[in-house]
């Protein structure tokens, strides 16, 4: 029954069982055809390849005689046999049939279907030599499996790498060097544990000048140390970690140590290191395993074999260390400038006072209250800083008005009234050429503004004066009104306070007048503070020298700045 059934098959099946036949007919170096049983008898699925397949539909039909059931409930999966041939006239060279059985379902399965020449023991022999080379086959495709999952995984670590490396460059590209060494290793540090998949990583950092674990301190640590400071003390004192040069150490490798008996498998050590500045030393502790129960890794297929630290760990490692310790460089170096900045300011707040004893002290208390007013308006925390910093450098202009009559004793004269008025405008030019302070340039230019207009120097109104300027409108007044001056005594606070009070919203900002009740508590701290330091001595010091030799305002801002760094 040598029908054609071809159509009948799935085209994905017909194929993968094509595949047996070219095989089978190459190994026996006979014809080999596909076939079908169903109630009928066996069918030819596709067209026929050899002559003999007649011979081999009635060998088939043979074999199948002693089954009491379908092939297909006989054989599981595929399924090689073979039957002895009887000598037929037709076929007298012809000794086995080789039957290939591959099931598709629980009724139905296709047979690959040949007679040979070859007889049994060399058919046993092919099997044995077959056998063999699926041995082979299957001990390279273990292999392989291996290799690709360890392939996988490396893909997987170093995607992980790159995404842990982008985040970390846009974190040093957002970072604010205001933020401090702890804060910004809590938001590196945590993923870097996950990604190099060390049980602990800490950061170290020296305290004083000393090598007992007393000197250091653990500034910051994610997940659970297995050694205690003074451990960590000895490993990096012995190890001498210098900077570009991280450590690593994994068992094998550092026995004459006595971490180990403490649950110390293996670890890193980075110095955190820039610009010839020490900032601490980087550690991570004991890689993590399959079985692992810390909280948080990520454990991969490379810790089945690859549980020590290696040149991917470190990399990671020392890249965290580099991010860490140019923060830490570039946060000094903002410091450092702040603090030249603010030296330099107060040198030239000094040579003010140096012109006028009986001003000591005052750009610093109006600095101060016109901070807290500004807190009190709910200004934001950089304005505040910012009003504070307009507020030292208030009466700078106060430098180029002449002493005889800044420092005059009696009532000025209209003349010399519109000389004092020119200060805010003397001090404008004086910072307007400096970028670093060109925020504060609306306080002192319009510090003496008045809300209804009638202010100086420019007349401005209302919210057309800038915040800066009427908040320290407020803060200069008050502190001027209640200190003692070369032409009067000091005013009664409550008075002062009263003035403040109805000259609101003619006078004054009734925001910032609102403002300055608010902090009183704490504006009152200030002026008692002040009054009761030594600024008033130390200020008549340099007045009367000032008095006694030809100092002009140049001389005396160069000495107040090396007393700043004295």
């Amino acid at each position: 029954m040598m029908n054609d059934i071809h159509t009948t098959l799935p085209g994905q099946v017909l194929g993968a069982v094509e595949q047996y036949r070219v095989l089978f007919s190459r190994r026996f170096n006979a014809p080999f055809s596909i076939w079908m049983q169903t109630d009928d008898g066996f069918h030819l699925v596709g067209p026929s390849h050899d002559a003999t397949d007649a011979n081999v539909e009635r060998h088939l039909a043979r074999w199948h005689a002693g089954f009491t059931a379908p092939i297909a409930e006989q054989y599981f999966e595929p399924t090689v046999v073979s039957h002895p041939v009887e000598t037929l006239e037709d076929c007298d060279a012809v000794s086995e049939l080789v039957i290939q059985v591959v099931p598709q379902h629980a009724s139905m399965c296709l047979l690959v279907a040949g007679l040979t020449q070859q007889s049994r023991s060399e058919l046993v022999s092919q099997l044995a030599a077959s056998t063999m080379q699926q041995a082979d086959s299957q001990a390279e495709l273990q292999d392989a499996r291996g290799c690709l999952a360890e392939y996988a995984d490396q893909v997987t670590n170093d995607f992980e790498e790159l995404a842990w490396l982008r985040g970390l460059a846009e974190h040093i590209e957002v970072c604010d060097v205001k933020s401090d060494f702890v804060s910004v290793s809590n938001s590196v540090l945590p993923t870097l544990r996950e990604l190099i998949n060390a049980e602990s990583l800490a950061l170290i950092r020296r305290t004083a000048h000393g090598h007992s674990p007393q000197d250091y301190e653990c500034a910051f640590t994610v997940g659970s140390s297995p050694i205690d400071m003074a451990t960590w003390v000895e490993l990096i004192e012995t190890c001498e970690v210098k900077p570009g040069r991280p450590v690593v150490r994994n068992a094998s490798r550092f026995h004459e140590l006595t971490a180990e008996t403490f649950g110390l498998r293996n670890f890193i050590i980075v110095r955190i290191c820039r610009s010839g500045v020490d900032f601490g030393w980087l550690v991570a502790a004991n890689r993590a395993v399959l079985g692992s129960d810390a909280d948080g890794l990520r454990v991969n297929a490379s810790c089945l074999s690859g549980w020590e630290f290696g040149t991917f760990e470190v990399g990671a490692v020392n890249a965290a260390a580099i991010m860490l310790g140019t923060h830490a460089r570039n946060s000094q170096l903002f410091r450092e400038r702040e603090e030249l900045l603010l030296g330099v300011v107060r040198a030239l707040i000094n040579a003010v006072d140096a012109k006028d004893a009986y001003t000591c002290g005052h750009s610093d208390r109006v600095a101060s209250i016109a901070q807290r007013i500004a807190r009190k308006m709910n200004l934001g925390a950089t304005e505040c800083e910012r009003i504070y910093m307009a507020g030292l450098l208030h009466d700078i202009g106060k430098i180029g008005i002449p002493d005889d009559v800044l420092c005059k004793t009696g009532k000025l004269t209209e003349e010399e009234y519109g000389v004092i008025k020119q200060h805010p405008e003397i001090g404008y030019s004086i910072l307007k050429h400096v970028k670093q302070l060109e925020y504060v340039l609306p306080g002192v230019l319009h510090h003496h503004e008045a809300y209804d207009g009638t202010g100086y120097p420019h007349g401005l109104a209302g919210e057309e004066i800038p915040v800066y300027g009427r908040v320290l409108a407020v803060a200069d007044s008050y502190d001027a009104m209640t200190s003692t001056r070369s032409y009067r005594k000091a005013m009664d606070t409550e008075k002062a306070k009263q003035i403040l009070r109805d000259g609101s919203g003619a006078q004054w900002d009734p925001e910032a007048v609102k403002g300055f009740f608010a902090a009183l508590p704490e504006i009152e701290e200030i002026c008692q503070e002040n009054h009761a330091g030594g600024w008033v001595q130390d200020s008549a010091e340099l007045y009367e020298k000032r008095v006694s030799e030809p100092w002009d305002a140049l001389s005396a801002a160069l000495t107040a700045l090396e007393n700043v760094y004295d």
